[in-house]
């Protein structure tokens, strides 16, 4: 979140650190993120309803099994072979959360996805 557009994203002035905001407010109740195990539940984007709404699913083997199940239904766009995305459901496939695999130059490249996305 710390990587993202601080002109867009506002994250970066509630707390000092990526770690304190992580404590303080990620996953809180009044925070607007989530974070779930499940197939994302698409909803058409209507007169600027769920315009800020950004689907992540984390890691290209979970996304290509949601698609092959019909779990999710949407054509995606593959970038490379660890990032893909759906422009109009708003949707982003991405390495999985880890620093393993999540570099901090595919960091940059997932926020500039949803820099684009927002």
């Amino acid at each position: 979140m710390y990587a993202l557009d601080k002109q867009q994203f506002h994250f970066a002035s509630l707390a000092p650190t990526w770690q304190k905001y992580r404590d303080d407010f990620l996953l809180q109740a009044y925070s607007n993120t989530s974070l779930l195990f499940s197939a994302p539940v698409l909803k058409p984007i209507k007169n600027n309803a769920n315009q800020n709404v950004v689907h992540i699913i984390m890691g290209r083997t979970y996304a290509k099994s949601l698609l092959s199940t019909g779990a999710l239904n949407i054509d995606l766009i593959w970038l490379d072979n660890e990032f893909a995305f759906n422009r109009s459901q708003r949707v982003i496939v991405c390495p999985y959360f880890d620093y393993r695999q999540l570099s901090n130059v595919k960091i940059e490249q997932l926020a500039e996805l949803i820099k684009e996305l927002s």
